[in-house]
């Protein structure tokens, strides 16, 4: 198996072509100051208006003839929400539908929203709320019945303070993580 290594500025790209990478494909970067990184590139079919927002694939879409589709709406037609989240999105606020990366692994490296209730030492995961990220104990996910096991997508060393986490302040595990693609 082969390891695709790329340059983390390449991580912040979009592309309305799906060009230079192929949709599904899984790369991997060193960041000079948070370490290596993980990420797919993926088709979000519709703008992602906040930066480092949950995307969610679309079940239909979400193979190589759909080009791994997504969106950053947990209510959108076709995705399961907060049941199922790829990653966090790496291309910033973009005004159309876009290929780009989202993070699946590694310590965050966009600045995401939250929704003020990450706690130290807890899981953060999607919220109802599109672009916004929620933060649980590991009590809480393992007791209450709406969260669910497939919703823990990162760790929070420190709590978020507010509604927001810098650069290299979670450090995810998404679900759909992976072994690198050949």
């Amino acid at each position: 198996m082969s390891v695709k290594l790329v340059g983390a500025a390449d991580l912040v790209l979009t592309s309305s072509t799906g060009k230079p990478y192929r949709p599904g494909e899984i790369v991997v970067a060193y960041h000079g100051t948070y370490g290596p990184v993980s990420a797919q590139w993926i088709y979000s079919s519709a703008a992602v208006t906040v930066a480092g927002a949950p995307m969610y694939p679309v079940i239909a879409n979400w193979l190589p003839a759909g080009l791994y589709d997504c969106l950053a709406d947990e209510n959108g037609a076709g995705v399961l929400g907060q049941e199922l989240c790829a990653g966090s999105w790496l291309g910033g606020v973009t005004t159309v539908a876009a290929y780009g990366f989202v993070q699946l692994t590694g310590w965050n490296l966009s600045a995401v929203t939250t929704d003020d209730s990450v706690p130290a030492l807890g899981w953060v995961g999607p919220s109802s709320t599109d672009g916004t990220w929620l933060g649980a104990t590991l009590d809480a996910l393992t007791t209450d019945a709406t969260n669910t096991g497939n919703t823990r997508s990162g760790f929070a060393p420190a709590a978020d303070g507010g509604t927001s986490m810098a650069v290299g302040t979670i450090l995810w595990h998404s679900p759909l993580s992976a072994p690198p693609t050949l």
